[in-house]
Parts: structure tokens; C-alpha cells; sequence
């Protein structure tokens, strides 16, 4: 704090790096960003903004549900729930070459982005097909890739 005491010659010096470090020291103080201080916060973003809080919402939960989709293996379990649906972990262990570690990691994955749902009973999960959210992820999309080339609405599967 010592070189921002007037007269300490920390600018009028030329040396702009200690003036550089006596502001930042300022604002590590006063627990400031330097563009909230110099009232000067249109020029930078939240400290903590993400960059997906610059798009849509629906365009958010897309890339959520083709990122869930992203692996070969959550769409074998997709397929796998889909010809039989509320199954437990072990049973689709049995269908798949990965460990049950693997496959619950995948099944972790399906269901934050809620395209599967679990349904506890007894000392297991059963796993079941969200049916809505499948159907409004479709449409997405659907929406995506062929309203805009053909002009029509797909229908849905579910």
C-alpha cells in the first residue's frame, strides 16, 4: 500500500509497472474487478460467466442431449432400453463388453441429460427411456436439420 501514498513518484517516475501493481493491489483490497471500480463494467464480462448463458436455452439443452449421445456406448444403452425398457445396470452390463463401472458412468451421463430415468427399487436402479424428453429432443432435433431444408414438422417417434 506503501506506493500509493502521495509523492511516492510511482507514476510521476515513468515507471508504469509499479503503478500498474500498486492499482491491482488496490483493487485485491477493496476486493474489486478494475472495470466495477473504474465504472467501466459494458467493457468486460461476469467474473464468472459461462459461455453458454450466451445462447439460447433450447439450443443449450440440445447440446446437452448430443453430447449425452456423443458416445457409441450411451446409444447401444439408449437402443438397449428402448427394445426393453426398465431394466437395472446389471442387465445392460450383460449386453454390453464394458464393466459395470463403465456402464454406470454412461448411465450417469443419460440421465443428467435426461434422456433416461431411474427409479429406485430395493437395493438397485431401474432404468427406464424418458419418453417425453426423447420425443422433445427429437423434435429439436428435427427442427434443426429439416424444418429449415424441407418447411415441414417431423412427426414424432414416441
Amino acid at each position: 500500500m506503501s506506493n500509493l501514498k502521495h509523492g511516492s513518484g510511482a507514476i510521476k517516475d515513468g515507471n508504469s509497472n509499479a503503478a500498474i501493481r500498486a492499482l491491482f493491489t488496490l483493487f485485491y483490497f477493496l476486493n474489486e474487478t478494475p472495470c466495477k471500480l473504474l465504472n467501466l463494467s459494458y467493457l468486460c464480462p461476469p467474473m464468472a460467466m459461462s459461455k453458454k448463458a450466451l445462447f439460447e436455452p433450447s439450443e443449450i439443452d440440445l447440446s446437452s442431449v448430443c453430447k449425452a449421445l456423443g458416445h457409441p456406448a450411451r446409444i447401444k444403452i439408449i437402443k438397449i432400453l428402448l427394445a426393453k425398457n426398465d431394466q437395472t445396470c446389471q442387465e445392460i452390463v450383460d449386453k454390453l463388453p464394458l464393466s459395470q463401472s463403465t456402464v454406470s458412468q454412461h448411465l450417469s451421463e443419460l440421465r443428467n441429460a435426461q434422456l433416461i430415468k431411474g427409479t429406485n427399487h430395493k437395493t438397485s436402479v431401474i432404468y427406464s427411456v424418458d419418453k417425453d424428453h426423447l420425443s422433445k429432443s427429437q423434435k429439436m432435433l428435427s427442427d434443426l436439420f429439416y424444418a429449415h431444408i424441407f418447411n415441414v414438422k417431423q412427426t414424432t417417434l414416441f
